[in-house]
């Protein structure tokens, strides 16, 4: 798919994401001018940003991991940064150090994956990673559960989080996800040669000057950052990471480059339009953003195995 292609259909998902909704804006234009500037058009540009950070986040621990699974949620982290971000929350803290626990909260969940998966397997190995990060995930989940139960005044607010909505995005929202985008993505096409290296493996790797071990650090942290900080602020939206890049590897196999930015703009387009889906689909109900993921995802990734497995026979 060109990428000219893919940044006209953007426009046009955005724009129709601003003009529809619940309410009408073309009955008043000008009365509903809050509605556009303070609600419609911060919740897009966030969701075309989370979108973008989630899917380059996830084509990246995918090359890094050399797992298809791979992404900030499979890893445990979303669900680290989820239970932060609460924290804060309860503590009535600003929004900075709500994204500031959360990141936090989320590189720590890495970081005990990380020790676990030594104990586990010295090697690292990408699956005892990715399932140790997805049990962890699980624990961390039982926990909110838990806080369900002892504070049920914010009930609501704690399921929003659990599920994921872009219901309460504001300008700083988009500003401080926005910013940690901007600085991974231009650090992962800087290294973007050095991912495709890896991608022959990692004895390959070392022979060409790879400091893999160096590299899939950074890789992890640094690309990390973008998705904590909007998990941090929207609750959990998972699966995007995964799907994204995967099938537009199924349909076209590219090098690292052209992946990470053809998946930033295509995991926007998926995410706006998700968003724009749970607002009109059960109107004046909204459907939180991560629930209409989850629906369309799962069976996104059973038809790429499938078809994975029909290529294999």
């Amino acid at each position: 798919m060109k990428t000219s292609n893919l940044v006209m259909g953007l426009i046009i998902v955005s724009l129709l994401s601003i003009l529809i909704g619940p309410i009408n804006v073309f009955n008043d234009l000008q009365g509903q001018l809050f509605v556009l500037t303070e609600i419609r058009i911060p919740r897009t540009v966030l969701a075309a940003l989370g979108g973008a950070a989630l899917s380059m986040s996830g084509a990246v621990y995918q090359v890094v991991l050399q797992n298809r699974m791979a992404d900030s949620f499979t890893l445990g982290m979303a669900n680290g940064a989820t239970l932060g971000a609460f924290f804060a929350i309860s503590l009535g803290l600003p929004i900075v150090f709500i994204s500031l626990f959360g990141i936090t909260t989320g590189l720590m969940t890495l970081g005990i994956v990380l020790l676990i998966s030594k104990r586990l397997d010295y090697k690292y190995a990408p699956a005892t990673l990715i399932i140790t990060g997805i049990l962890l995930g699980a624990l961390f989940s039982g926990l909110l559960y838990i806080f369900i139960l002892f504070q049920p005044d914010k009930t609501n607010h704690l399921l929003t989080f659990m599920f994921g909505s872009f219901g309460n995005a504001n300008i700083y929202h988009c500003l401080i996800v926005g910013i940690l985008f901007l600085g991974s993505a231009i650090y992962a096409l800087k290294n973007a040669l050095l991912l495709d290296y890896l991608t022959l493996g990692e004895l390959r790797a070392h022979s060409l000057g790879v400091n893999v071990g160096r590299l899939r650090f950074m890789m992890l942290v640094v690309l990390g950052l973008a998705p904590l900080a909007l998990i941090s602020l929207t609750g959990i939206i998972g699966l995007v990471g995964i799907i994204v890049p995967q099938t537009l590897q199924y349909f076209k196999p590219m090098k690292t480059r052209e992946l990470l930015m053809q998946s930033a703009l295509f995991g926007s387009i998926f995410l706006v339009v998700a968003d724009v889906v749970g607002r009109v689909i059960l109107m004046p109900y909204t459907v939180p953003t991560g629930i209409i993921v989850m629906l369309s995802g799962v069976p996104i990734i059973f038809i790429l195995l499938y078809k994975r497995m029909i290529r294999m026979t």
